[in-house]
């Protein structure tokens, strides 16, 4: 469990993380290239820097709102790079910039706000796991009592039965076997006792047999 846990910490959710933070790495290019253009308008580098990154921004959506903001930005920009084309007056060109920065700001808080959601549900996730690996180590540690309390009692009994039954053969008694109770442990050590005890009464009576012809032959 504690695996597959880990592994879902670190699967979908941290690839978001990483789209997310990538898209507001972007955003930031983004910027700074609106902030070059504030002061030339009609300056190509920060043209191009801003085209490429809103193109990467743009391969790189995952939140339900982005691709509709890319698309706004986009044609944002394609309306800004028309007013420098036209030479248009400075305020127009200057109130397109504001609209596409804004645009900007906009996408990186989605972005932010994302990343700061995956990160509290895999800190939820991770709490929730350290939860569940504590019940289990729990559960496992009373389940392991248990058997210590119970498995000598489970063990011991068997023996002692055995340990009567064999005092009964030995005493005095019509007792000639002991009991098997289980075709277990216990119940092949009953039999193989069973086995001394009929050799030795085997042995018993073929010495009483001896010992009455050798008591008839001496009568004789």
């Amino acid at each position: 469990y504690t695996f597959f846990s880990l592994q879902r910490l670190e699967g979908g959710a941290r690839e978001i993380q990483r789209a997310n933070f990538r898209s507001v790495e972007y955003g930031e290019q983004m910027l700074r290239a609106l902030e070059a253009l504030q002061d030339q308008p009609a300056a190509r580098p920060p043209l191009q820097q801003l085209r490429r990154a809103l193109t990467r921004e743009a391969a790189n959506i995952t939140e339900p709102g982005e691709l509709e903001l890319v698309d706004t930005l986009t044609q944002q920009l394609a309306d800004y790079q028309r007013l420098v084309d036209d030479r248009a007056p400075a305020t127009a060109q200057v109130a397109q910039l504001h609209r596409l920065r804004a645009a900007t700001h906009r996408m990186m808080r989605l972005n932010t706000r994302s990343f700061n959601l995956q990160t509290d549900q895999a800190a939820a996730l991770a709490r929730s796991s350290r939860r569940t690996v504590l019940a289990l180590l729990l559960l496992s540690t009373a389940v392991g009592l248990s058997l210590v309390v119970r498995l000598p009692r489970a063990v011991l009994r068997p023996l002692r039965r055995l340990r009567a039954d064999v005092e009964d053969v030995a005493s005095p008694g019509p007792a000639t076997q002991v009991a098997i109770g289980k075709n277990d442990e216990v119940g092949a050590v009953a039999l193989a006792l069973n086995r001394a005890f009929g050799y030795m009464q085997d042995q018993r009576s073929v010495t009483r047999a001896a010992l009455a012809t050798e008591r008839s032959r001496l009568e004789s």
